[in-house]
């Protein structure tokens, strides 16, 4: 529980948010679409993300609005039906909740995430042929090291390219011998390493680490790929060992036991906890689930889009690389 308490400890100075114990709210808004209110002070005022809410308070969801609230204990809850709500039956619904996926970050809250970013409103172009500098037009969201997991199946994203296309995607060892290979007709592909049976000259041990080279390649038009003239621009996965795996998804698998698949806002907030483990591409998976569960939302597809842009180096989601 102690190491729990530190990883979580770290999330929040990451975010530059540190709480007293008692909190001057008993809900934070992270998530807002439509014409949503709160009456506060005998008034009602447009509430956005970043916005507090506090006892004594009512908040009105307008018709196909949307609110996405985490409670002061770390506990979340999605507000999708229109009428007025009393901030005091909202906290007692939380609290009564037998998800245990807030109090796992009851000191996790992303106070104004969304509005403090200027340049997390501008809409990404998803589609066309793009270029990086050779014949590589595949851009995978993801570092070129990409770190996985054993334990858990790896999500790839990547840029469209262009329109409709049937991918192949490949693993190597280092000497160009193909370990595993798939095709799929979509610009996302999951690998379960626990289903591939690897021929290693030393098992998969607890303190064995193996690396491949990934390549992904349309079928349709051969110069949509990722193959590089440059090393730089290859993209490399590194399976961790059993020991390094355990170590850093601790925080992040007591987290998940609590997770409502349902939920956009518990997603965005695993996404953050994979973010501060450096599970880089787990995180861009788990801010496209959030994304795809509230389409609406565009504070979901603004996080997406700007974690990709500013953490991956991708000037926008067509791949075409930032200065």
């Amino acid at each position: 529980m102690k190491k729990l308490s530190l990883t979580l400890g770290m999330i929040v100075l990451a975010l530059g948010v540190v709480f007293s114990q008692t909190k001057p709210y008993v809900f934070k808004v992270l998530a807002a679409k439509g014409v949503n209110q709160i009456f506060t002070k005998g008034t009602w005022v447009s509430v956005n993300a970043g916005s507090s809410l506090v006892s004594g308070e009512k908040v009105k969801v307008g018709d196909g609005g949307y609110i996405g609230l985490i409670h002061s204990s770390g506990k979340t809850m999605e507000l999708k039906t229109a009428g007025i709500f009393n901030i005091s039956d909202l906290e007692s619904k939380v609290i009564q909740s037998k998800s245990t996926f807030g109090e796992k970050y009851g000191d996790f809250v992303a106070d104004g995430m969304f509005a403090s970013n200027p340049n997390a409103t501008s809409k990404f172009n998803q589609t066309g042929s793009v270029s990086r500098g050779d014949n590589a037009a595949i851009f995978i969201y993801a570092p070129k090291y990409i770190k996985a997991l054993k334990s858990e199946p790896l999500t790839l994203h990547w840029n469209a390219c262009g329109g409709n296309q049937t991918f192949t995607v490949t693993l190597s060892d280092f000497f160009g011998t193909k370990i595993h290979s798939f095709k799929t007709t979509t610009n996302a592909a999951t690998i379960d390493f626990n289903k591939i049976t690897f021929n290693f000259d030393n098992e998969m041990d607890a303190n064995t680490q193996h690396s491949f080279l990934l390549k992904i390649e349309s079928n349709v038009n051969p110069s949509y790929t990722t193959s590089s003239t440059t090393e730089e621009q290859s993209y490399t996965i590194e399976l961790l060992n059993e020991n390094k795996e355990k170590e850093i998804t601790a925080s992040i698998n007591q987290l998940k036991s609590g997770l409502d698949k349902t939920s956009a806002m518990d997603f965005l907030v695993l996404a953050m906890a994979y973010e501060k483990q450096e599970l880089m591409t787990y995180a861009v998976d788990s801010y496209a689930k959030a994304k795809a569960l509230a389409p609406n939302v565009d504070e979901f597809s603004i996080q997406y889009e700007n974690y990709i842009k500013t953490k991956l180096g991708a000037k926008s989601l067509n791949g075409i690389k930032g200065n």
